[in-house]
């Protein structure tokens, strides 16, 4: 006859422990809660990270937007400084001159303005540009006007804005435009014309003397 098989005082003890009497009754509605505020806390962070997103979205908007504005403004003041460099290349010296004083002053108020409230608002990769632009364009308004002189500053500042415009291009997530040509500044040779411009001063002022002396001998004479 076979033993008959009996359970071991620790699956007995098992047995009993895991029934319905052993769980507390706030067990279930505990455990829900858990998972409930944990999936509070993770929609939490989601919206949060989404908000933030999209502030620093706007933000970049925003500023872009900005430097677009005070760099268009800047663009039209130092348009303004190159027509009057344009007008200097028409004319001598002296009408030149006449003429800065009659017009440039405004002029270069707006302009100064201007750069001031771009240089707040450009990214820091700008300002090497920035300060070719605002050089080359103040030149344009400082006497003495002289056509060599003037050419090489016209030059130079159109190179400067088209890197500008393309710049403000990219920011906008545009490709930069394509020009047909391109201005060589070493076939200006700019010490040739820093030459020639000091040449032509000499000239004029040389001029200047003679005609001065030749009014000095020679007075007019009123006829009766």
């Amino acid at each position: 006859m076979s033993p008959t098989p009996t359970s071991s005082p620790v699956v007995v003890e098992l047995i009993e422990s895991s029934g319905p009497e052993a769980a507390p009754w706030f067990g279930v509605p505990l455990i829900a809660g858990a998972f409930l505020l944990i999936g509070g806390y993770l929609a939490y962070l989601y919206t949060r990270r989404n908000e933030r997103s999209k502030a620093i979205r706007e933000q970049e908007d925003a500023l872009a937007q900005e430097v677009l504005e005070t760099g268009l403004a800047l663009l039209a003041a130092g348009a303004a400084l190159r027509d009057f460099g344009l007008l200097t290349l028409r004319r001598k010296p002296s009408e030149s001159l006449a003429l800065a004083g009659k017009t440039i002053g405004p002029m270069v108020d707006t302009f100064l303005s201007a750069t001031r409230r771009f240089s707040i608002t450009m990214p820091p990769e700008f300002q090497p540009i920035f300060k070719e632009y605002v050089a080359a364009t103040t030149l344009l308004a400082i006497p003495p006007y002289q056509r060599a002189g003037q050419e090489l500053m016209l030059a130079r500042q159109g190179m400067t804005e088209r890197d500008l415009i393309s710049r403000m291009r990219r920011m906008r997530g545009l490709e930069p435009l394509e020009y047909e040509d391109d201005i060589d500044f070493s076939a200006l040779r700019p010490e040739g014309l820093l030459a020639d411009a000091l040449r032509q001063d000499r000239d004029a002022e040389a001029r200047m003397g003679s005609e001065s002396e030749t009014s000095k001998k020679n007075p007019e004479t009123t006829v009766d």
